[in-house]
């Protein structure tokens, strides 16, 4: 995380901040010590104290962000969590499965076994 001092990161609400409004946020890192990350975010005056474990920013009230160094990795987050969701929509029905047939079957158990 030290590498990141300075830097923009863009950081996705969960627990209590993700309620209201899942807006997802840019901060710069001011200063990054053994526990705790200072951050300042965009449009606002004061320094915010987080603890930081694993990319994951821990407040008060269990509000938390999930941290992402650039917004393509963000991006790339929402379009698996997309086609996760497709994919299992589809499975939840076994009739729809059915309808693919027996080699395109194959190909998704061999897929999901790499």
């Amino acid at each position: 995380m030290k590498h990141l001092e300075g830097k923009t990161v863009y950081l996705q609400p969960t627990g209590n901040n993700a309620r209201g409004s899942c807006k997802i946020k840019k901060a710069v890192i001011l200063k990054v010590a053994r526990v705790f990350v200072t951050l300042k975010f965009e449009g606002y005056f004061h320094e915010s104290k987080f603890r930081y474990k694993r990319n994951i920013l821990k407040g008060e009230c269990n509000s938390e962000y999930v941290t992402y160094e650039t917004e393509q990795g963000l991006e790339d987050f929402y379009e698996g969590q997309k086609l996760a969701n497709t994919i299992s929509k589809k499975c939840s029905y076994s009739s729809q499965l059915e309808k693919l047939g027996l080699d395109k079957l194959k190909q998704i158990i061999k897929l999901l076994e790499d």
